[in-house]
């Protein structure tokens, strides 16, 4: 069988057929055998027996756009359908979308915040500024982004996921990373009183810089404190103690500089290693420290 000129041959022999106006399907016309009336010479599904067109389309929801040939239920599944085996072409993907159907947009997308989350499957845009530069956001082996900020605080926690835009120095103190800072905090006793002059010198975190004075005629213990309120002598937990010779100008060992002190930075004067006995009056003068 072939088709030649819009006309139906078989075995050399032109047969009689029906142009149909509305499809442009040729139907050709038979007898005998099978109940002997027309059929359909066409792509789509079977036509019932005289009908010169092919049957309706309806798709999973029950949408009847008509009789169509094989060419516009192919376009109208692609393009149109909203059946479960409709493609549909139309639209863009949306950020954190699953769907297994439209187009995933090659343009940017212009946002002043940070891309919406995302999860295993999901597809996910491209991301831009406002001003329609490429937006570049970094992220752990968890998703979690990376922050790009001037980091201005101090004692970030360790676990703060910060992209410094600045280089400064950081010192871990054991439990947090602090800024390499300059000693400015001072303290100053001309005369000490009696009882040891015990004085909070900065009354919340702290690093210890270094001290220096001169001792009288009695060796003298310089007491350090780790607390924000003032010591009291013979009762609060003492964390460092500098013996200072009799008759002697004294400094701290340089080895200390930068002790860290969590709560605050205290110190007083004692006749005892042990700290139980604050000094005399005037037992050391001219005293000083710096700390951070």
């Amino acid at each position: 069988m072939a088709l030649v000129d819009s006309h139906v041959y078989f075995g050399g022999a032109k047969l009689a057929s029906t142009l149909d106006t509305d499809t442009g399907i040729n139907t050709l016309k038979t007898s005998g055998g099978g109940g002997g009336g027309a059929a359909t010479i066409a792509n789509g599904a079977d036509a019932t027996q005289g009908n010169t067109a092919d049957a309706p389309y309806s798709d999973a929801t029950g949408a009847t756009p008509g009789t169509n040939n094989s060419i516009e239920k192919g376009l109208y599944v692609a393009m149109r359908g909203t059946g479960a085996n409709a493609q549909n072409v139309q639209g863009a993907v949306a950020q954190a979308s699953t769907t297994s159907v439209g187009i995933l947009p090659t343009a940017l997308y212009g946002s002043s915040t940070a891309p919406t989350a995302v999860t295993a499957g999901q597809w996910a845009r491209p991301w831009g500024s406002l001003n329609g530069a490429t937006a570049t956001f970094l992220a752990d082996s968890a998703g979690n982004l990376v922050g790009a900020a001037l980091v201005s605080v101090d004692s970030i926690a360790a676990t703060t996921r910060a992209l410094a835009v600045q280089s400064f120095s950081n010192r871990f103190n054991g439990a947090t990373w602090d800024r390499e800072r300059k000693y400015s905090g001072k303290s100053r006793i001309v005369s000490t009183a009696a009882g040891g002059s015990p004085t909070v010198a900065k009354a919340s975190a702290a690093d210890l810089g270094g001290a220096a004075g001169q001792n009288g005629a009695a060796i003298t213990y310089l007491q350090f404190y780790d607390t924000a309120t003032t010591p009291v002598v013979g009762t609060t937990a003492i964390v460092l103690t500098f013996p200072i010779p009799a008759n002697a100008a004294f400094s701290t060992p340089s080895a200390w500089a930068q002790t860290y002190f969590g709560s605050g930075l205290a110190y007083a004067f004692t006749t005892d290693a042990a700290g139980t006995t604050g000094a005399a009056a005037a037992a050391v003068t001219a005293f000083s420290m710096n700390f951070a």
